[in-house]
């Protein structure tokens, strides 16, 4: 999942919120 949205978000100013989202849910 993560390859296949990365190409998508890359080139959106969404991106960076899209990082931050994805590292609290790592972090738990």
């Amino acid at each position: 999942v993560m390859k296949a949205l990365m190409p998508k978000v890359a080139g959106r100013a969404d991106g960076k919120a899209v990082n931050e989202a994805v590292r609290r849910l790592l972090a738990g």
